[in-house]
């Protein structure tokens, strides 16, 4: 979530605009959702994390999900800025693969949400 609010200052500060890039932007966040998976099983194979007997046990469609959601409900704070990015998003997070994996999810994805919160990004939680 934190990554998303980041991008969502960045594009509000940058002369990038939303509307007629909205397709390289979804882009970047898709291969950031997929970098950050990648980073995951990086760290756990290294030498500190083997040491230490560290194990991740969140699949690819596990970090998929949560990012695209997570994306998903902070640009939608600012929904008529990112209409065509939340529909990219929307599109993943409505797939059947998606609906299966969200089942386990759903309790991680309303505890960010309440997170938000706290960190002042949202008004409340729902």
């Amino acid at each position: 979530m934190l990554c998303a609010m980041k991008m969502h200052h960045y594009l509000r500060s940058s002369k990038l605009t939303v509307n007629r890039n909205w397709k390289f932007i979804s882009d970047v966040i898709r291969q950031l959702i997929r970098y950050t998976h990648s980073a995951m099983r990086s760290k756990e194979r290294g030498h500190v994390a083997k040491t230490a007997g560290g194990k991740c046990d969140v699949d690819k469609a596990q970090v998929v999900w949560l990012g695209t959601h997570a994306f998903h409900t902070v640009l939608s704070q600012k929904a008529h800025t990112y209409g065509p990015i939340l529909a990219s998003l929307e599109k993943e997070l409505n797939s059947s693969h998606s609906m299966r994996v969200q089942l386990g999810l759903k309790k991680v994805a309303k505890d960010c949400k309440r997170l938000m919160v706290i960190l002042s990004f949202t008004g409340s939680p729902q």
